[in-house]
């Protein structure tokens, strides 16, 4: 879902830019390699739900990736 400007016109979410993104981006292959490690005992195993939800979360509002709203395809978008 995109965002209007102040101007009432249309403008593209850019969230690749936000902290949480960036966060996620940089820190989750770490996350996933000292998991077991680190938090599996108080945690349980980490579910493959968990990596799944992190990749949809960071693949949100890339174009290339489709649209669920439109029904883009990203083979059709350059």
């Amino acid at each position: 879902m995109g965002e209007y400007c102040a101007s009432g016109v249309y403008c593209r979410r850019e969230p690749h830019l936000s902290p949480l993104y960036q966060v996620v981006e940089d820190h989750y292959e770490a996350f996933e390699r000292c998991y077991d490690e680190r938090f599996e005992r108080q945690h349980d195993f980490c579910r493959p739900i968990i990596r799944e939800k992190f990749f949809k979360f960071t693949d949100c509002g890339d174009l290339r990736k489709g649209s669920r709203e439109s029904g883009a395809n990203p083979a059709a978008i350059p």
